[in-house]
């Protein structure tokens, strides 16, 4: 194990006192395009690998037992312990080209010298860690204190990057939700500024989508204008009628209707299926993607409504069933939305019920 672990010290400190100092002297020139994060890990990791085995030959010889550490644990210290100087070695490289500012803030007081501190202060403590017999006389703690204090510098700072990274992604989720929210905010307000534009009678089906809205601003709106409609129940049959049925069926499901306007819209509401169906099938034939919870929302408000107005003896379920075989047209029948699944329970649930065939 003594043989190993100086053989494993001695390739690290070719690569210690050669290549390291020409990796430092190069980054006076290294251009920030990524080759120099390269060179630092090909550097890096094959000379801490190194160094973290011959920490390993020397815990196993009784070179670490001065830590109040068991034999066991000091294995999985001394491998958590090369991690965390590979990590800090490369980014105190890396601190030589960056600017302070671009490093990780923990990573601040390591940059452009712990690089080269870390592997020679590994080195003196491993050669008489590993080969005791060289120096009979000299405080043990001469080589032992430098190492210690360094790398447990260096495991605190990966304990610290790991917190450092949550909070930035912490920060980073938030002010995306907040950018998200902010542009929510606009369309919503460009949504209102629209609405307040429309003419009640011209536009009503897309001031009964609005009234649907789950913002209560733009609801809000949309019925303030709705409310100058001189007919609305009239208007709202007419939607139905229309290809624009499902917002009608949206303000329906918002608002349930009276019994007056259920009498009056029972036809209509019937008459609206059939819009959908059509609409349904000319959007699948236009459609060469399809999603899951393509046509769901329309669908359940469909249903809502028709639940509500189950008391008009029409045949609502004749109707649905016509719409339900729609979703299985042409290159849809390959794709599972999940409306199929809500029109097939409530057939099941309504199949017998209070309609009229």
């Amino acid at each position: 194990m003594q043989l190993f672990g100086n053989i494993l010290l001695g390739l690290a400190s070719l690569i210690t006192l050669l290549p390291l100092p020409l990796l430092v002297a190069e980054s006076r020139r290294a251009r920030n395009d990524g080759s120099a994060l390269w060179g630092a890990i090909f550097l890096f990791v094959p000379l801490w690998i190194l160094l973290t085995l011959a920490l390993s030959a020397a815990t196993a010889r009784g070179g670490l037992d001065w830590l109040p550490v068991r034999r066991g644990a000091l294995h999985a210290l001394v491998l958590a312990a090369g991690v965390a100087l590979v990590v800090t070695s490369v980014l105190a490289f890396l601190g030589r080209i960056e600017p302070a500012s671009q490093m990780p803030v923990v990573s601040r007081p390591f940059l452009a010298w712990a690089d080269v501190a870390l592997p020679l202060a590994a080195i003196a403590f491993l050669l008489p860690a590993l080969n005791p017999s060289l120096f009979p006389s000299a405080p043990p703690a001469i080589f032992r204190l430098p190492f210690a204090v360094l790398a447990g510098a260096a495991l605190v700072h990966g304990v610290a990057l790991i917190g450092e990274w949550r909070v930035r992604a912490s920060q980073r989720e938030i002010a995306r939700a907040q950018e998200d929210a902010d542009r929510y905010s606009k369309f919503e307000r460009d949504m209102i500024e629209r609405i307040r534009t429309l003419d009640a009678e011209k536009d009503i089906a897309e001031l009964l989508d609005g009234a649907a809205h789950t913002t209560p601003e733009v609801r809000e709106a949309a019925l303030t204008r709705l409310r100058l409609h001189p007919h609305l129940r009239d208007g709202i049959a007419s939607v139905l009628r229309s290809w624009r049925a499902d917002a009608a069926f949206a303000y329906l499901d918002a608002f349930p209707a009276s019994p007056e306007d259920k009498t009056a819209l029972a036809q209509p509401v019937l008459d609206a299926i059939g819009e959908l169906t059509r609409a349904t099938i000319d959007e699948i034939e236009r459609s060469s993607h399809f999603y899951d919870d393509q046509f769901f929302r329309r669908t359940r408000q469909m249903l809502a409504v028709i639940d509500a107005f189950a008391d008009q003896r029409l045949d609502y379920l004749g109707a649905v069933r016509t719409y339900r075989r729609a979703l299985d047209t042409g290159s849809a029948a390959q794709a599972h939305f999940h409306a199929r699944a809500t029109l097939d329970h409530w057939l099941a649930q309504h199949g017998a019920a209070s309609f009229r065939r």
